[in-house]
């Protein structure tokens, strides 16, 4: 089986992707009416000569071995979020949620990270790409939850055809939505001004949400994004 470039340090917190109940760094409570709001980050940290740099992922990103990087969620109602990562080999990875099945009761609405609390994510020495795919959705997406399934079941051949079908997937309920009308991110705004941050001389949990960018949608919203590590 062909190893993660950062699978040391996702086992290492497999237990702690997706809490059930409030911690310090992760709140919910029941809302289920009104539009698609999503309040997210996603963000890389880079510890240059001159200190450690938080870095607001956007777009396509280079990162070096030894950057860290980890993501921001504040769902405003209850929703169906899932981020999955296809390595450099083409494996393909569920980050959240840690066991589709958590989906059998819906979600609250709520704060949380991946990985959760003060840990993150850190490339190792190996190099190549990631890439990440988000998807939120107010409807449980059960057909690619079946793909999925599908795919960390199969073997040999069936496991590329499989995993081509996730990825097809994704682009249909992206074309599917496409025609709905969502209003462009922006950066979310504490007391009248927008959170942001440069400097960090170490990677701290609460940074990150500082660094999150507002989305309202009618039913769904998707992002793709490439971790080039160098």
């Amino acid at each position: 089986m062909v190893r993660r470039r950062w699978l040391p340090v996702l086992v290492l917190l497999a237990a702690s992707l997706y809490v059930t109940g409030p911690t310090a760094t992760d709140t919910w409570a029941d809302t289920t009416t009104g539009p698609l709001k999503i309040n997210w980050a996603f963000v890389g940290y880079s510890k240059g000569d001159t200190g450690g740099e938080l870095v607001s992922i956007d777009k396509d990103i280079q990162l070096k071995s030894g950057d860290k990087f980890k993501f921001y969620f504040e769902m405003m109602q209850s929703g169906y979020l899932y981020l999955i990562t296809c390595s450099s080999q083409g494996e393909l990875y569920l980050l959240f949620p840690q066991n589709l099945g958590q989906y059998n009761v819906p979600p609250p609405a709520g704060s949380f990270y991946i990985p959760a609390g003060v840990n993150w994510f850190q490339l190792d020495d190996q190099k190549g790409q990631e890439r990440f795919y988000l998807l939120v959705s107010k409807q449980r997406l059960l057909e690619f939850e079946s793909l999925l399934k599908a795919y960390h079941s199969a073997q040999g051949a069936q496991k590329k055809a499989f995993k081509d079908g996730v990825v097809k997937e994704i682009k249909r309920l992206r074309w599917k939505h496409r025609k709905f009308k969502k209003s462009a991110e922006r950066p979310v705004a504490i007391m009248g001004q927008t959170r942001g941050i440069k400097k960090a001389k170490l990677p701290d949990a609460a940074a990150v949400s500082k660094l999150a960018t507002s989305i309202e949608a009618s039913n769904f919203f998707s992002r793709t994004f490439t971790i080039d590590h160098q």
